[in-house]
């Protein structure tokens, strides 16, 4: 499938290697679902529903996206557009999870916060020094 993809995005052009590879994914993912559901007995529902947000929110950034490039960003010098697009594309995710999975960006946040915070912040009383010298 991707080869074929491939072959046509070289005949023809970019826009139908992206709508060709688009293709092979949905060509791929309805058996691979059904497989799950016959090897493991999950439901393909139960297996998508964690995606249907993020894919929801990905769609709302690529029209905004489309947006900006359609009326805002046109003869725009390239990184100027470029910046724009990058912008919008982050504030419409983030903002669409922001509104409908306000819970997911907190979580974020907060994996970000302990990720920064330093070694002795986050280890246990004792456990930094004890980690030493069991070496």
């Amino acid at each position: 499938g991707v080869a074929a993809a491939c072959l046509v995005g070289v005949k023809f052009g970019l826009h139908y290697l992206v709508a060709g590879m688009i293709a092979n994914c949905a060509l791929i993912t309805a058996p691979a679902l059904l497989f799950i559901r016959q090897r493991i007995g999950l439901s393909p529902w139960r297996y998508c529903r964690p995606c249907v947000f993020p894919a929801c929110a990905s769609l709302f950034m690529v029209a905004m996206i489309w947006l900006v490039e359609k009326f805002f960003t046109s003869g725009a010098p390239t990184p100027l557009s470029l910046a724009c697009k990058v912008a919008t594309g982050a504030a419409a995710y983030v903002g669409f999870l922001f509104v409908f999975k306000r819970n997911a960006v907190h979580q974020v946040i907060d994996t970000i916060r302990h990720s920064f915070r330093s070694r002795s912040e986050t280890a246990p009383a004792g456990a930094a020094g004890a980690a030493m010298t069991d070496s």
